[in-house]
């Protein structure tokens, strides 16, 4: 996974709920429509054309768009894990007055937030664009929201402090095509094999489990976003065949991959 990408969305549809979720943190922005959505603490959002703000997948519930603001076209800027743990790492918190944690708008005109999501945007969208080069936009635009609007910061600070699966699962999702296994994964996280299966035990987990149903959910994923071939998104899932690949994803979602794709296309036609 890139360290910054970008999702289109042009509508919502109830989706199967992810068994192991993982909250997807970053920026969202509405370029036409309106969507209101439910926090955590029951307050309900409203975003229109123009509007943007930081969010967390985790803390939204029951999204909804509204025809009667046009048609819904809107972005997520999803940013890598290692961004909000840099920030946090770098940002002197000390300065900020304590406010507490709140679901805060920005809207798009001439001001530097504004300039910077603008940019970021663009070079999203170009294969020349390295990663440093995104990774440094996007902590810019982080920074100007913070200085517009402090309590932004606990936010980000609660996005950047993972558990240990979390941890695992965050490592998985990036490293999604390679190979994976219990040991390697242990090395990474700093414990010893028997330890992570422990603390994964302890939440009714099990290693391969997750992989397997992680691998299914970005799959699932690209066969619900892009035009990709079946064959290539069961490799870029981490699938050593297509075969493989489609008996597991209908393990899971009870059907084959074509005919989840078929089922999609025919929804967003009723859309």
């Amino acid at each position: 996974m890139p360290i910054v990408e970008t999702h289109l969305y042009t509508h919502f549809y109830e989706r199967k709920r992810d068994r192991y979720p993982a909250s997807r943190n970053g920026i969202y922005y509405i370029e036409s429509g309106a969507m209101s959505f439910t926090l955590q603490n029951g307050q309900r959002g409203f975003l229109k054309a123009g509007d943007f703000t930081l969010y967390s997948s985790g803390a939204v519930f029951d999204i909804k768009t509204h025809e009667e603001y046009g048609p819904f076209k809107a972005h997520a800027v999803v940013l890598d894990l290692s961004i909000f743990q840099e920030f946090r790492n770098s940002f002197d918190n000390s300065v900020l007055p304590y406010e507490p944690e709140e679901f805060y708008t920005f809207q798009l005109g001439n001001n530097q937030p504004s300039h910077l999501l603008t940019t970021l945007l663009e070079f999203t969208k170009s294969v020349q664009t390295n990663e440093f080069t995104l990774k440094h936009v996007a902590l810019s635009l982080l920074g100007c929201m913070v200085h517009e609007h402090p309590s932004l910061y606990k936010i980000i600070a609660s996005a950047s402090q993972l558990t240990v699966t979390q941890k695992v699962i965050h490592l998985i999702e990036r490293n999604i095509e390679d190979e994976i296994t219990l040991e390697s994964m242990s090395k990474r996280v700093g414990m010893s094999t028997a330890t992570l299966k422990r603390k994964l035990a302890s939440e009714g987990l099990s290693f391969s489990s997750l992989l397997k149903i992680k691998r299914i959910t970005h799959a699932t994923n690209q066969l619900r976003s892009t035009e990709k071939s079946i064959t290539q998104i069961a490799y870029e899932s981490g699938f050593k065949s297509a075969a493989h690949f489609s008996t597991a994803f209908k393990g899971v979602q009870g059907m084959t991959p074509k005919e989840f794709r078929l089922k999609i296309s025919q929804e967003s036609n009723r859309v």
